[in-house]
């Protein structure tokens, strides 16, 4: 069982810094609460939360609704 635990854990960062944001252009992605899926964030941007976390904050290209997602990306 810890084998299949290891293998997913190293499975799921291999996907996530894939999938993860990469500023200038490139695929940014977040979870887009009102379709319940990852999505690529449209105008993605860079920000510093008010407790200097850094964030990025943009927009679901199918729905419109905000995507906010925290964290060094």
């Amino acid at each position: 069982m810890t084998i299949y635990f290891f293998y997913w854990i190293l499975t799921y960062s291999e996907e996530s810094a894939i999938l993860d944001k990469k500023i200038g252009g490139n695929l940014v992605q977040g979870y887009c609460m009102k379709c319940r899926n990852k999505k690529e964030i449209k105008d993605a941007k860079s920000i510093t939360m008010k407790n200097g976390r850094p964030a990025t904050q943009g927009v679901c290209p199918d729905c419109g609704t905000k995507i906010f997602k925290i964290g060094k990306c």
